[in-house]
């Protein structure tokens, strides 16, 4: 039935052309580019049984849909794999991580920096190696009068680089690697460098058609938390022995020592390091009270 209802739109506005090989091919308006992608798929599937259902062929059958204008991939949501990377990350009891779970309200990712996360992004058609380019934009979500600028690391672009491409890694390097397609789904890994800032992030996403000037953008941005990172031995805070990163980093309760010289004994306290804004509320100090600039 919607195959009848697209031939019965696209025939009023076809136009017999031949194309730079000879060939015979039947042209449409650019308007009417998706309708025509359509009537292709089902001329392809119902054509050869039933003749009655394919008196308009877009193309020539060898050539397939590629004398048709594509537009550049459209990135329609993209998925921060919060279970997933937590656990990578060791970062998954952040309030933020579970937000969804406590208030309905999204989560947001919390990262360790100096080590691979993965981004699934789901799009409106299939990746096209050869002809779909995808490049991501980071940049430090800037604090008052904090300037931003790919010179100083704040904003950083990366190509999307497939895996099977041999690239010589530098520990202090960023980097994005396809790791997986599937149909219209990418699975995306972006490692970050060692000595990159501790901020709040926002990661963007633009796609371009090779050859052609059509670039689209991702509307609303990832948003991210990247840490000191005390496993990454890249990283300046590494800390050596599984224990004393269990201890300094990741236990939420210390002890602390009260009294005076000649009496004193030590009292549990509690850090809260994983409650609600706390890790806002330490960007903002080290931010406003330490001075410390992204």
């Amino acid at each position: 039935k919607e195959y009848k209802v697209l031939r019965r739109r696209l025939i009023p506005h076809s136009q017999f052309v031949r194309n730079a090989t000879g060939a015979g091919v039947f042209c449409v308006p650019q308007r009417l580019n998706k309708e025509s992608v359509k009537y292709f798929k089902y001329s392809r599937m119902f054509g050869a049984s039933n003749a009655n259902l394919s008196p308009l062929m877009m193309w020539p059958q060898a050539n397939g849909p590629a004398d048709l204008e594509e537009e550049a991939l459209e990135v329609l949501s993209v998925d921060s794999c919060i279970g997933e990377n937590g656990e990578a990350h060791r970062t998954g009891r952040f309030e933020l991580m579970n937000r969804s779970e406590i208030d309905g309200s999204p989560s947001v990712l919390v990262v360790r920096r100096g080590q691979p996360f993965k981004l699934v992004v789901h799009c409106n058609r299939s990746f096209d190696e050869d002809r779909d380019v995808i490049s991501l934009m980071l940049a430090v979500d800037p604090k008052d009068e904090d300037k931003i600028s790919h010179g100083h690391g704040t904003v950083v672009y990366l190509p999307v680089e497939s895996r099977s491409k041999s690239v010589e890694e530098d520990e202090h390097d960023w980097r994005a690697t396809l790791d997986a397609v599937e149909d219209n789904v990418l699975t995306v890994s972006v490692t970050t460098s060692a000595l990159a800032s501790v901020s709040r992030w926002q990661l963007s996403i633009d796609t371009k058609l090779v050859d052609t000037e059509q670039i689209k953008s991702y509307g609303t941005s990832v948003q991210f938390y990247l840490l000191f990172n005390p496993w990454c031995e890249s990283d300046p805070v590494y800390l050596e022995g599984e224990e004393l990163r269990e201890e300094y980093v990741l236990s939420d309760t210390t002890l602390i020592w009260r009294g005076c010289e000649r009496s004193f004994h030590p009292t549990i306290w509690k850090l809260g390091q994983f409650e609600r804004d706390i890790l806002d509320c330490s960007l903002l100090l080290l931010s406003k009270v330490g001075r410390v600039t992204a």
